[in-house]
């Protein structure tokens, strides 16, 4: 089921093929190893759990350690708890899911807590916010966790799960961009540039201070996984062949989603690309 973040949650028909080249893709590009566990407290209903957790793991891990949502919304430290028992590699979430375990696991829960094995730890789903990156690498940095295992990442239910990932074990960046440049076919005005360091730390150049409500922060989110493509669109869906403009994004490939489910046995197809 898509996110509803644009929009209602819908049910979405994925074949075989979408589902393995997917997950394979994955698995090639954060060098998934078979001596690899993954822990993961997202519902199975949303493509993040389902596609990131359950199937990936039946693919290419050793094991999955499954938690229920509601356990992790409860106590947030059982999921950090939970990886440094199992000495966890991996393990995805929201911003949402970040964020929250930075505000809400409580101190007394979190002793004896290692989480020096986590190599990566998928962000996306959400939009990846500077702020929700270094709130958790300082709470979470004197535990073992590493800044570059962060992994900001995007995706969609519409291509199976993942699209993008940037190189990993390599500290996540940021682009600063001027909010008022922001439209389809319009090119982006970027006034400074970052990266997060290590315990939340973050180091930033900036060619001119924007005021809080005229910069938005976009952390770089990577290549394309597997064989898919992707371009960039204007309002009138013309393709953008220069860089630094802003359009709609245009997926295809192997792992593109048969279609939207509309009934049963009844399915709205994309074609090859959405």
């Amino acid at each position: 089921v898509t996110s509803g973040s644009t929009g209602p949650g819908k049910a979405t028909a994925i074949s075989h093929a979408n589902l393995l080249d997917n997950v394979l893709a994955i698995g090639a590009s954060t060098e998934t190893l078979p001596t690899d566990t993954a822990c993961s407290w997202l519902p199975l209903y949303h493509d993040m759990g389902l596609v990131g957790g359950v199937m990936w793991a039946f693919v290419g891990l050793r094991g999955l350690v499954s938690m229920r949502p509601f356990d992790f919304l409860m106590e947030p430290s059982l999921w950090l708890r939970a990886i440094s028992d199992h000495r966890c590699t991996m393990s995805p979430a929201p911003n949402f899911g970040y964020g929250y375990a930075a505000r809400s696991a409580r101190d007394h829960k979190l002793e004896g807590v290692d989480l020096s094995s986590w190599r990566v730890a998928y962000c996306g789903a959400e939009p990846v916010r500077v702020g929700t990156l270094t709130d958790f690498g300082r709470r979470f940095g004197p535990l073992g966790f590493r800044p570059e295992a962060m992994l900001p990442c995007y995706g969609l239910a519409e291509a199976t799960l993942a699209v993008t990932f940037p190189p990993h074990d390599a500290r996540p960046t940021f682009r600063v961009l001027d909010r008022r440049s922001l439209g389809l076919g319009k090119p982006v005005r970027l006034t400074g540039r970052g990266e997060v360091l290590a315990d939340g730390e973050v180091q930033r150049a900036e060619d001119e201070v924007l005021p809080v409500d005229q910069r938005v922060e976009v952390f770089s989110l990577g290549r394309p996984l597997g064989d898919l493509e992707l371009t960039l669109h204007d309002a009138d869906g013309e393709a953008i062949t220069q860089d630094g403009v802003c359009g709609e994004v245009i997926v295809r490939g192997t792992a593109v989603a048969l279609g939207y489910v509309t009934g049963p046995g009844q399915v709205e197809p994309f074609g090859d690309a959405f």
